[in-house]
């Protein structure tokens, strides 16, 4: 027989539980567990030798009609400023040598994301840290990016979705592209040794030919983008795109 929740005799689906409000209470996880030599021989999505992904906040305030986080996730919460570095140090002690941040979105908090570097600065941590994802590109500011860059960070990919104003409001990403478009000249031309990626996507509902070349223009017009990458727009279940 079944047991409660369960889809098959092995499978099994969890009862859906509470958010964790307060992830400093959440255990630093045993590392001494797993044989990493055995990872590190590879090169993996961070592009160095000796990586490790890690975590500082979990959800996003922002609702993007494409995306299921928002439903799930919408309130931003961090971890403090001691628990975190906490956990660095501790993969600094381990040897790793570039650090993966796979938040939602790091740099809502603009105190909490420059404190932290300035924290490794500070402390002189001999580390790289790469952002796959996670950064709101017009949030950033050239003081910001100087802070970040100084402390450590050698890479990082920043969502455009769309250069449309139009597409913005309809896909409520509300994005600012002007000032997304200042981040990123200002990465190229002050920090060209740093990876930077850009992520866009193409086929929403209701956009035009017109609309779709304003994103090769707005790539095309930055100095410099080491990956542009472009994504046909997904429907996933449960999210208002698919029901627009």
């Amino acid at each position: 027989n079944k047991a409660p929740g369960s889809i098959s005799k092995s499978i099994y689906k969890s009862p859906k539980r509470d958010q964790i409000k307060h992830l400093d209470d959440l255990p630093y996880i045993d590392r001494s567990l797993i044989d990493y030599n055995k990872y590190h021989k590879f090169v993996g999505h961070a592009g160095r030798k000796y990586h490790m992904p890690i975590q500082a906040t979990r959800g996003c305030p922002y609702r993007c009609f494409y995306c299921d986080i928002y439903k799930t996730a919408l309130i931003n919460r961090k971890r403090t400023p001691d628990n975190l570095f906490t956990e660095v140090e501790m993969l600094a002690d381990m040897g790793v040598k570039r650090i993966e941040f796979i938040d939602d979105i790091f740099n809502v908090d603009k105190k909490y994301f420059a404190g932290f570097f300035n924290r490794v600065m500070k402390n002189n941590l001999d580390l790289e840290f790469f952002f796959p994802t996670g950064l709101k590109g017009d949030l950033l500011d050239e003081e910001t990016i100087d802070i970040m860059v100084q402390g450590g960070t050698v890479g990082l990919n920043l969502s455009l979705e769309h250069p449309s104003p139009r597409l913005q409001k309809v896909m409520r990403k509300n994005l600012d592209v002007d000032k997304f478009h200042a981040s990123m000249e200002y990465i190229t031309r002050k920090y060209p040794s740093v990876i930077l990626g850009m992520n866009a996507m193409h086929g929403f509902p209701t956009e035009t030919e017109e609309e779709a070349l304003l994103t090769l223009d707005f790539i095309k017009s930055i100095k410099w983008i080491h990956f542009p990458y472009l994504f046909n727009v997904r429907i996933f279940p449960g999210t208002e795109l698919e029901s627009f």
